[in-house]
């Protein structure tokens, strides 16, 4: 947000008056791409950010994981 206002701050000081075009879209661009380069460039500590995987879900990747295991020795027989 501080980055849509900053830049729509100096662009009505300094470029509009040399150009005449106003600038919202551009700042609004400009603010979507500081939000991604901040999501994908900025490291999260651990335990922030994303919900992480629950217990439920780790427990039937175990249990997928033994049943494709248990399949294979079946089918190699």
């Amino acid at each position: 947000m501080a980055i849509s206002v900053l830049a729509t701050l100096s662009w009505n000081k300094w470029i509009k008056p040399l150009t005449g075009i106003e600038g919202d879209f551009y700042c609004i661009m400009a603010n979507g791409l500081a939000m991604m380069a901040a999501h994908y460039l900025l490291p999260q500590p651990a335990g922030k950010g994303w919900v992480g995987i629950n217990d439920q879900y780790k427990r039937m990747q175990q249990l997928i994981r033994a049943f494709k295991k248990y399949k294979k020795t079946i089918d190699l027989e």
